[in-house]
């Protein structure tokens, strides 16, 4: 039996693909907001307001 025919391979495949997904759909919401003037508040902003 070869691998890529297991039921294992293809829910790890899923997986796999599901995580890739998440990561492209946070990184096309979060990087122009982080690079846009008007975002507010962003992680660096806050911890230099918090900070002093």
């Amino acid at each position: 039996m070869k691998l890529s025919e297991t039921e294992f391979f293809v829910q790890f495949v899923a997986v796999v693909a599901g995580l890739f997904l998440f990561v492209m759909t946070y990184a096309f919401i979060q990087i122009p907001l982080s690079l846009s003037p008007q975002a507010g508040y962003t992680g660096t902003a806050l911890v230099v307001s918090l900070g002093g």
